[in-house]
């Protein structure tokens, strides 16, 4: 894969994953997993997902999504 589609690919995936943290809904996980999921089947960099449930510092639940490049 030429260096400059690799790089569009990162750029797209970290976009995507500051939007997440900026607007963490279900539905912008959702958007951010098929980013993910959408550059890996074109030949990008491959993730592994691992998934916590734990809480914030207001005692709330939230899940912990961790992306792992292997």
């Amino acid at each position: 894969m030429p260096q400059d589609k690799s790089l569009q690919m990162n750029q797209t995936i970290e976009t995507a994953i500051l939007q997440l943290q900026q607007s963490p809904t279900p539905e912008q996980l959702a958007h951010t997993l098929t980013v993910v999921r959408r550059c890996m089947q074109t030949g990008g960099p491959r993730w592994r997902a691992g998934a916590a449930p734990g809480r914030d510092d207001g005692g709330r639940r939230k899940l912990v999504v961790r992306l792992h490049l292997v």
